[in-house]
């Protein structure tokens, strides 16, 4: 009867809970965009608009540059990502802790600009194009940023 019992539950569990399937079968390791300039980088988030769209940032310490400064890497239709130093902060260390996409046209990315004056918020949008710092007027640092529409980040 308890053999009975187990084999009717084992059908049942298996009828009612579907099985999950992974959509990729393992993960591999890859380069970002180097090429010698950097000492060394830190990525901390990444945005898939697509497969063939991928936004990742954090920062990098560039060779022969005494701060950091942050770092956006792209991955489109090819298979290889491009990256740089983005962003005009000057002599300021920057960093890049969040990137979120409203649309391909629309990226943003958020972190900290930190100068002799102190901290401030680092504000950069992706407008198809190119990319720009947004003035910031508050003190601190942004952690995290979501895009939902280009009206509402």
């Amino acid at each position: 009867m308890f053999r009975l019992f187990a084999i009717l539950l084992l059908l049942l569990t298996f009828s009612f809970f579907p099985k999950q399937v992974s959509a990729a079968t393992s993960w591999a390791m890859e380069t970002g965009e180097n090429n010698g300039t950097s000492i060394f980088s830190i990525l901390y988030d990444t945005n898939a608009i697509s497969n063939t769209d991928v936004w990742t940032v954090g920062y990098n310490y560039p060779t022969g540059v005494s701060s950091a400064q942050p770092l956006i890497e792209h991955r489109g239709s090819t298979p290889s990502w491009s990256g740089s130093t983005e962003g005009n902060i000057g002599d300021d260390y920057g960093f890049l802790y969040s990137v979120s996409a409203a649309a391909a046209n629309d990226v943003w990315a958020v972190g900290q600009r930190v100068s002799t004056e102190g901290g401030f918020p680092l504000i950069e949008h992706w407008d198809g194009s190119s990319w720009n710092v947004t003035p910031s007027t508050v003190s601190g640092l942004f952690n995290d940023v979501v895009a939902i529409s280009s009206n509402d980040v």
